[in-house]
C-alpha cells in the first residue's frame, strides 16, 4: 500500500509539473495558475498520506498486533460470558 501511494505522489508530481510547462508555453497567467493548483493537490495528497508515506512499517505493524490483541481478549471474554463462566453483560442479554 505504501508503494501504490508513493507511485501516486510522483505521478501527481511529475504529471502537475509536465502540464504546467506545457500550459506555460502557451499562456504566462495560465500556467501559473495549473501550476499553484497542482501543487496545493500533491501537498494535500502527501498530507493526507503523510503516516502511510512516511510512518515505516514498524508503526503500521504495532497497530495491527494491539488490534489483534483487542480481538483476541473480546473473543475470549465472550466465549466466556457465553460458557456461563461469567454473569451480566450488557443490559437486556438473555445468554
Amino acid at each position: 500500500m505504501r508503494m501504490l501511494r508513493m507511485f501516486t505522489a510522483g505521478v501527481l508530481a511529475i504529471g502537475g509539473a509536465a502540464l504546467t510547462i506545457l500550459i506555460l508555453l502557451q499562456n504566462r497567467g495560465a500556467g501559473i495558475s495549473v501550476g499553484t493548483l497542482a501543487a496545493l493537490c500533491f501537498v494535500a495528497f502527501v498530507y493526507d498520506n503523510r503516516q502511510g508515506l512516511f510512518g515505516g512499517e514498524v508503526k503500521a505493524k504495532k497497530a495491527s498486533k494491539e488490534a489483534q490483541r483487542a480481538a483476541v481478549s473480546h473473543v475470549h471474554a465472550m466465549s466466556r460470558l457465553q460458557s456461563g463462566e461469567v454473569r451480566g453483560g450488557t443490559p437486556g442479554h438473555t445468554g
